[in-house]
Formats: structure tokens, sequence, C-alpha cells
């Protein structure tokens, strides 16, 4: 059972978190979000970062 307090994060914040985007603002705010409280995470969120952290590592 989630906590009370837990909330959903979305895949583009996962993204912002983890990728060296250029935008230090959204990085920043998306790395406060994960850290303020208990994650919750769908399969399908994972599997969408996964996909894009081996796509954007394939890249030159």
């Amino acid at each position: 059972m989630p906590e009370d307090n837990a909330h959903f994060i979305d895949t583009n914040i996962w993204l912002y978190a983890l990728l060296d985007t250029g935008e230090m603002d959204k990085s920043k705010v998306a790395q406060a979000l994960i850290k303020s409280s208990p994650a919750i995470v769908s399969p399908q969120v994972i599997s969408e970062v996964c996909a894009n952290l081996i796509k954007k590592a394939r890249m030159p």
C-alpha cells in the first residue's frame, strides 16, 4: 500500500533528473521532487526511462 504522502513521478521528471539536458533549473526541480517524498513508479515509466537512457547512451 502506497504511503499517504507518496507521489507518482512521471517519465519526464526522471529523465530531467538523470540526464544532462542543459536545463539546470528543470534538472534541479526534478531532483528535488524525487527526493522530497516517496515515489510511486509504474512499470510503464520504468520502461520509458530505460528506453530513453539507452537511446541517449547510443548517441555520439
